[in-house]
């Protein structure tokens, strides 16, 4: 009897000690989900507050310049388009002496007057306050208002929907999330959002406890600590995910273990090698191992060189120099690509600032990609980098190929490449007639260049009937009413090709290869003289060739 009690006392521990270490396994599992979870909010709302943020100091500084605090039918056009045009914004005024002259609506007859805290301006400097609806008359409207100064009695702002800032809370389903937002120098609450998704005020009573805290709550500083972002998830979801979760682990422990063992170290090397191709990416950029090759671009007509498209190499210590088409993707899905442009375009006002500003009618050009449209500061950055060297942002055209385009043609897309056009860039369409796009998509989003693809010129050129082909693709891109740019010319075979074709300019290896800013300043200066490089076939060799002054 003994044996038997001692064999059912064995295999009743057997049971119970897996049911127990897993069941205390998928509380783990679930403290970590929640945890993650509260992360990954905290995360969303940080930067969702920063890059709205950033946008609207973008688009106010905009409005500044167009503006200089007067109300002009430019500045009221400006000012109607932000509150139309961005969900955050709901007002854009002029403020001058006191008195908002102007928003979104149009003159303001009388003017209206704003407190005494809100009519004093510093000029250049920032500054986000609370508003109240009962000032204008609106008990129910609740705002930030977001003020540039110009002159000490002259400024401008916008009128902030304190909801938007909360968007990334208002979709996460059945988690019970709250947030407050606070400005960290004075501890002004800007609105707080509730787990049932109301949304308190800055007045509000409760607002003034603050959250309760809990396990998973989390605060970040934002704007270089200008505000401070708590987020916290309801213990409750813990107790509802640990519900789901140890039903599951206790009746498929061999299964759900196994496939969690393969999950997590298919996982770990995943992030293992992004994290390692992200820090080898990082580190090239702050030892200076990328250099910028320059390819020129020709013009058809006089052969003169009228610019250049800047190309980034890897310098690898080890490896030597890595073509683009092998970390460039790497770098895009590592989240490294805007970084990386950012570096090009520091670089490139650095070694061709003078050239550019000497030579006002060339460009440079770069390519950009649909990871540059997820960081809406990425334009700002780069406006603020060529006008620190003195470049006009019309001198640097961002290249976007043309399936790109149709794979990103978004609001978000069709918004950023409008606001490159307020900054002041150039948009050229790359590898053009191999996307299928139409003229409506090109005269949306403002295209001023457009480069057809290298693969059809080699058609051209090299295949019986590639001409009719080619030449319908120019006849669309002709129709645009834009430049055409052809890629790819190698041999003097291309030249005569597109030498008797409308065409505005050349690139390819035929006048040079990708050389870098000493050798292409040269190249530049020895292309300059008028018709000296004149595209034009020699006779008496059956194929057309480039004169003999032009250096390749």
């Amino acid at each position: 009897m003994r044996s038997y009690r001692h064999y059912w006392m064995a295999y009743a521990l057997f049971i119970l000690i897996p049911v127990v270490i897993l069941t205390l396994v998928s509380g783990y599992v679930a403290d970590w989900q929640v945890r993650n979870r509260t992360h990954e909010l905290s995360s969303d709302l940080t930067n969702h507050v920063n890059n709205t943020l950033d946008e609207a100091e973008s688009l106010l500084l905009l409005l500044a310049d167009r503006s200089q605090g007067i109300c002009t039918k430019e500045s009221l056009k400006l000012m109607r388009s932000l509150a139309y045009d961005y969900a955050y914004i709901r007002e854009a005024a002029v403020i001058n002496k006191g008195l908002v002259r102007c928003s979104s609506w149009g003159m303001h007859t009388p003017p209206i007057k704003m407190s005494a805290m809100d009519s004093v301006f510093i000029p250049g400097r920032w500054r986000l306050t609370n508003i109240h609806g009962s000032e204008f008359g609106d008990l129910n409207n609740y705002s930030n208002i977001l003020a540039l100064g110009i002159e000490a009695d002259k400024g401008v702002n916008l009128l902030l929907n304190q909801q938007e800032f909360f968007r990334p809370l208002l979709s996460t389903g059945d988690v019970p999330v709250a947030a407050l937002i606070t400005i960290r120098a004075n501890h002004q609450p800007l609105g707080m959002l509730l787990p049932n998704k109301n949304l308190l005020m800055y007045d509000g009573t409760a607002i003034k406890d603050g959250l309760p805290g809990s396990r998973y709550t989390i605060s970040t500083e934002s704007r270089d600590g200008l505000l401070r972002i708590t987020t916290e998830v309801s213990p409750h979801y813990f107790l509802a995910t640990w519900g789901l979760l140890a039903p599951i682990f206790v009746g498929s422990a061999l299964f759900f273990t196994a496939l969690m063992w393969g999950l997590w170290h298919y996982m770990k090397s995943g992030r293992g090698f992004s994290r390692e191709i992200s820090s080898e990416l990082g580190r090239a950029i702050r030892n200076q191992e990328f250099v910028i090759h320059y390819l020129p671009t020709m013009d058809n007509q006089s052969g003169l060189c009228i610019g250049a498209e800047a190309l980034i190499r890897w310098n690898h210590p080890r490896q030597g120099l890595v073509m683009p088409d092998i970390f460039i993707p790497m770098a895009e899905r590592t989240g490294m690509i805007v970084p990386m442009t950012q570096w090009l375009i520091e670089q490139l006002s650095i070694e061709m600032g003078e050239w550019l500003k000497a030579n006002p009618t060339c460009y440079l050009s770069i390519n950009i990609s649909a990871s540059h449209f997820e960081s809406p500061f990425f334009l700002k950055r780069a406006y603020q980098t060529l006008h620190r060297h003195g470049i006009h942002p019309s001198q640097l055209t961002l290249e976007i190929t043309e399936r790109e385009l149709i794979d990103n043609s978004c609001s978000t897309t069709r918004k950023v490449l409008q606001l490159a056009n307020q900054y002041g860039f150039k948009l050229a369409i790359d590898d053009f007639g191999t996307g299928y796009n139409n003229l409506a998509r090109l005269y949306e989003f403002g295209f001023e260049l457009i480069k057809i693809d290298r693969s059809l010129v080699r058609m051209a050129v090299d295949k019986e009937g590639g001409d009719r082909i080619f030449d319908a693709v120019l006849t669309v891109a002709n129709g645009y009413g834009a430049p055409v740019l052809v890629e790819g010319v190698e041999l003097a075979a291309d030249v005569a090709f597109v030498a008797r074709r409308h065409i505005h300019s050349l690139q390819g290896w035929h006048f040079s290869k990708p050389i870098n800013s000493i050798e292409f300043k040269k190249f530049h200066q020895a292309h300059q003289m008028p018709n000296v490089n004149k595209l034009v076939p020699e006779v008496g060799y059956g194929r057309p060739r480039m004169a003999s002054t032009v250096v390749n």
